[in-house]
């Protein structure tokens, strides 16, 4: 089991690891080797956990990032061009 946060670079390893898997369990599908990988690696139940885990780590990182005019301005313009 991991300490490490899961990020994207954690999940790129289940990647792989789920790939080496197939050729060890050649009767599992890829997504059931993603979850049995995601398992051994970080001790989460399955691969989507560890995407969701991985997915509000980046949400928490982009909270704690100075504000920017540009990066609001650009916000902004992108919420109006769905309304046009």
């Amino acid at each position: 089991m991991s300490s490490n946060p899961i990020d994207h670079t954690t999940l790129k390893r289940i990647k792989r690891h789920a790939k080496l898997l197939k050729k060890k369990l050649p009767g599992k599908t890829y997504m059931q080797n993603l979850d049995i990988a995601a398992h051994e690696l970080t001790g989460v139940r399955h691969y989507h956990e560890a995407r969701v885990i991985a997915r509000r780590s980046y949400a928490a990182a982009d909270e704690l990032r100075e504000f920017s005019p540009w990066l609001d301005y650009a916000r902004t313009c992108q919420a109006h061009y769905f309304e046009i």
